[in-house]
């Protein structure tokens, strides 16, 4: 399980990062969460760093790294 931080976004809810297996993990604003694999450590610091996380977002990993879209927790499910 990767820890989210929340960010100041209207498209990103929270962020997090597991740096030793190099996940992402990004919480968007619908409540959808997507895990990227093989992220570099100097995105991730881009990502949590940047003014704007849903530009950068939408510049450095969307589209660049594979991602998939993750199963809402046990309490998040109808």
């Amino acid at each position: 399980m990767i820890t989210l931080q929340p960010v100041q976004s209207s498209t990103l809810a929270a962020i997090g990062y597991n740096e030793g297996q190099r996940l992402l993990a990004v919480e968007f604003a619908s409540g959808d969460v997507w895990h990227y694999v093989a992220v570099p450590k100097h995105v991730w610091q881009g990502l949590s760093q940047s003014p704007s996380p849903g530009a950068f977002y939408a510049r450095n990993i969307r589209g660049h790294f594979s991602g998939a879209k993750q199963a809402p927790p046990p309490e998040r499910r109808a």
